[in-house]
């Protein structure tokens, strides 16, 4: 590898790695939705494609075009996980556990609104919007209690916050961690979205939460040391189009915001001092 270009490997070379892996596949027919079968891998011997290796490669290889897993859903599906979230604490653990009994392997936490604007349950400005529309957390109380009795290192977490992401996340790092989870056996994901969040439903902090968090977080985070502590293929961080799907009916200009809200993203972790390869799995 020379000045970041990336040494690709010849066709039969990558070609006979991919057939001397070991996979694993489910007893099931795969095919379209036209009853064609779809076979495992299909190569420049099915078809022909400019520049093959440097744009389409192999499934499991750079530049994973074709996904980061040999075999794809053939080998394992997806997560089933139910978004899910409401009243209290206590209630909403009661369904976890539900779910998880009944077939789900992850969970997806829905927070109530003051939840996803910052507020506390107890303030006024909260009044008549506790657990409405998801799960009230105002502390780490209340994330105990959420995740009670629940193997945090055998399950996957979503959790859609966007602008109190940082605290939540930092909530479930520390009740894992009193119930003696090492941080590196966790796999949870924050929808951490404050760069695309407002354009749909404007869930970002309130001036009044901004000030007071200009005085009582620190003015630079530590990322690359939090990161080093944690398990670097399970941290998600991710400008995420779904929202935009409710504003533009065109998908280009769908694809115009992900891309600079991943550059915004991009940005702050640059501020942080945080190298964007810290993020991602080696």
């Amino acid at each position: 590898m020379h000045n970041g270009a990336v040494q690709l490997p010849l066709f039969e070379d990558a070609l006979k790695q991919y057939q001397q892996t070991p996979v694993s596949e489910r007893p099931a027919r795969f095919m379209t939705t036209s009853s064609e079968p779809v076979e495992r891998l299909y190569t420049p011997q099915d078809f022909a494609e400019h520049d093959y290796m440097d744009k389409v490669g192999f499934p499991g290889q750079w530049p994973y075009t074709r996904g980061v897993h040999a075999t794809g859903y053939r080998g394992r599906l997806w997560t089933m996980r139910m978004f899910a979230g409401f009243g209290s604490a206590e209630e909403t653990n009661e369904r976890f556990k539900y779910l998880l009994a009944h077939g789900n392997d992850g969970l997806s936490v829905a927070f109530d609104m003051p939840t996803l604007y910052g507020y506390d349950t107890d303030d006024p400005k909260a009044e008549g919007e506790f657990g409405t529309c998801g799960v009230a957390v105002s502390s780490l109380a209340d994330m105990e209690i959420l995740f009670d009795g629940i193997p945090l290192d055998q399950i996957t977490t979503s959790m859609t916050i966007n602008s109190p992401a940082a605290m939540i996340w930092a909530m479930y790092l520390v009740n894992a961690e009193k119930r003696g989870f090492a941080w590196d056996t966790l796999s949870v994901a924050t929808y951490s979205l404050e760069t695309n969040e407002p354009y749909q439903s404007g869930r970002v902090f309130p001036e009044s939460i901004l000030e007071q968090l200009e005085i009582r977080l620190p003015q630079r985070v530590e990322l690359p040391s939090l990161v080093s502590h944690l398990n670097r293929e399970r941290i998600l961080v991710h400008p995420d189009a779904s929202h935009f799907a409710a504003l533009f009916r065109d998908d280009a200009q769908r694809q115009i915001f992900r891309v600079a809200s991943g550059r915004n993203l991009q940005h702050a972790f640059r501020q942080h001092r945080a190298r964007i390869e810290d993020r991602l799995p080696e």
